[in-house]
């Protein structure tokens, strides 16, 4: 029987958004969309999407006529992003959020539910907590003041199929499927309680119960887990994976994530729900790995007798850092510019490996999120270096990920001292 009550869902499109959506239908609302990425699931033929930003206060106010509840999952989601982009993030969580309160309360909705964070009430999370604090208290001035009511969702660590590749999970396995190895800030002895995207969105429409009403509502995992034994459910899923614990990385970064717990004092103790059956960890893990493997157009073999490498590509791949391998690694990126000439024999080496073999360029200098500089990216940069140095027709590709590859030429698999001694070592390593 369809239920008569019309929902609209600011964020619909994303990760947990679409699957709220996906269990409102299912559960008989009348439920429209409104985001500015595209759906990329099917749902239903009659869902209405809206295509807009939550900064246009004028659309946000029409696509709420005759609308009775509204979900809003928009905004910058990602912890470094928000660092990264704190004037974006104020504008897209905090402002979006007012404008659609302000809509709400002008087309008398009947209950908002909001996404907000573990992050929200604790010391750590940056930019994100701090917008989703102000967010939280806003809404319930908006019940003071107007009669807005609402339910706030408080997510913890939500994982599993269709997950943004920021999401902690998804990236572990990533890392893991792909290199074999995990590089992690911690040392693993932070907990957390993962819960299952699709718990998680039964739980955000069980919520629309008027019990709920007026209150906040913890939405994680029913049992918490060292990231260490995370890692070793991981190992053995994979039959083998390094975990490199303790890794460099800016005072943000790691000041951003909490170790134990989130939380801080806080006047208001918000109520947990969990679901009677939930998905456990291991199978959600199995399913992403899925998941990478229908992305990759790859398999995987938890047996490493069936055969000697994991992926069809693994043979014929050479990863190759660049700072300290092809570049002299001197002074690295100033004004647009890499400073330093191609170590001694560099292009005689390249010359002779891709003869044989798929050259991968590996650096951090390549990673898309870096700043611009004089409006390229560090990849723009290391190509045009390459080609400088007639050196970019040997090279297949250039990434911030350590690929898939037979051998490594870095700091860890063969360490670098000159390309004689690299090249004995390679046909040590072919016997």
């Amino acid at each position: 029987m369809k239920n008569k009550e019309r929902v609209m869902v600011f964020g619909g499109a994303g990760f947990i958004g679409k699957h709220v959506v996906a269990k409102l239908l299912k559960e008989g609302y009348d439920v429209s969309i409104f985001d500015q990425k595209k759906i990329e699931e099917s749902f239903n033929k009659e869902i209405k999407f809206i295509s807009g930003s939550t900064l246009d206060q004028k659309k946000v106010e029409e696509s709420l006529k005759k609308i009775d509840i509204i979900y809003n999952f928009s905004g910058i989601a990602d912890i470094e992003e928000c660092i990264e982009k704190p004037i974006e993030a104020i504008k897209n969580n905090i402002l979006g959020n007012a404008i659609i309160l302000e809509s709400c309360k002008k087309n008398k909705i009947k209950r908002i539910v909001f996404a907000s964070s573990l992050y929200a009430h604790g010391s750590s999370g940056g930019i994100y907590s701090s917008t989703k604090k102000a967010c939280e208290s806003i809404i319930k001035d908006y019940y003071k003041y107007y009669g807005l009511k609402y339910t706030i969702l408080q997510y913890g660590t939500v994982y599993g199929y269709g997950a943004p590749k920021t999401n902690s999970v998804y990236r572990y396995l990533k890392q893991a499927i792909t290199s074999r190895e995990i590089n992690y800030l911690g040392d693993g002895n932070e907990s957390r309680e993962y819960i299952h995207v699709n718990d998680a969105a039964n739980l955000s429409v069980k919520v629309l119960d008027k019990k709920y009403e007026n209150q906040s509502i913890i939405i994680t995992g029913q049992h918490p887990i060292r990231v260490k034994d995370l890692f070793e459910m991981i190992n053995e899923i994979l039959n083998g994976v390094k975990i490199n614990y303790n890794i460099k990385a800016s005072k943000a970064k790691k000041e951003s994530h909490y170790k134990i717990t989130p939380y801080s004092y806080y006047e208001e103790i918000p109520k947990k729900i969990i679901n009677e059956n939930y998905i456990e960890l291991g199978k959600g893990m199995i399913e992403i790995l899925k998941e990478i493997n229908k992305e990759d157009k790859t398999s995987y073999s938890k047996k490493k007798d069936i055969r000697k490498f994991c992926f069809p590509d693994e043979e014929k791949n050479i990863g190759i850092d660049f700072d300290g391998v092809i570049h002299n690694n001197d002074k690295g990126f100033h004004d647009g510019t890499i400073y330093g000439n191609p170590l001694p024999e560099t292009k005689k080496a390249l010359s002779n490996l891709s003869k044989k073999y798929n050259l991968i360029i590996y650096t951090a200098k390549a990673r898309e999120d870096r700043p611009l500089i004089n409006g390229k990216t560090g990849k723009q940069l290391i190509w045009e270096w390459l080609k400088k140095n007639n050196l970019d027709k040997y090279i297949k590709e250039v990434t911030s990920e350590k690929p898939r590859a037979k051998i490594y030429i870095d700091d860890r698999a063969i360490p670098f001292k000159n390309w004689k001694q690299t090249f004995d070592e390679i046909e040590k390593q072919k016997k």
